[in-house]
């Protein structure tokens, strides 16, 4: 039988999915814009590598260099948000 979740527990987990959130959003808004508008588009709003192409009036190629960049950029901000927290 697995242990019961207390309040207490769900809101911290509360908390700290917030607080998260908060970072994501930092690091989102600290991309250049194209960026931040092609990785959107791809990861949070589902769209192809050639719909998002479309959107931006771009290549295909180019929004894959912004997407994986972006992932980059935007990975290395929560490791040193999450690193200044400790």
């Amino acid at each position: 039988e697995e242990p019961s979740v207390t309040d207490a527990e769900r809101v911290e987990a509360s908390i700290d999915l917030e607080k998260q959130r908060g970072i994501l959003h930092r690091a989102l808004r600290a991309l250049p814009f194209k960026e931040r508008a092609a990785l959107v588009l791809r990861d949070i709003e589902g769209l192809s590598t050639e719909e998002t192409a479309k959107v931006l009036r771009s290549s295909a190629t180019t929004v894959r260099s912004q997407v994986s960049s972006a992932r980059v950029k935007v990975r290395r901000y929560c490791e040193r948000a999450v690193g200044r927290a400790r």
